[in-house]
């Protein structure tokens, strides 16, 4: 997936499958560097925006969905049991 996106796939002459750069993630490459005028290159930013809208936003605007359901629960159960 893109957490890994240093790493790809290639197909030898024997049709074998072997991953390249294995375990190289970008993200992870700029963050070691210390230099934070990385983030500020456009094409680094497109792609933590693709990687959020494509893969983090759903994630966890589905777990914001669950914490509200607790918290109403919690707040009903709080209601009915002690006030």
């Amino acid at each position: 997936m893109l957490p890994v996106i240093g790493e790809y796939v290639y197909i030898n002459q024997n049709d074998e499958k072997s991953f390249e750069n294995k375990g190289v993630n970008l993200l992870d490459i700029c963050n070691e560097s210390g230099e934070l005028e990385i983030f500020e290159s456009t094409n680094l930013q497109n792609i933590i925006k693709f990687k959020w809208t494509t893969f983090a936003y759903r994630l966890h605007f589905i777990g914001c969905l669950f914490h509200l359901f607790y918290v109403l629960i919690l707040i009903l159960y709080v209601d009915k049991v002690y006030i």
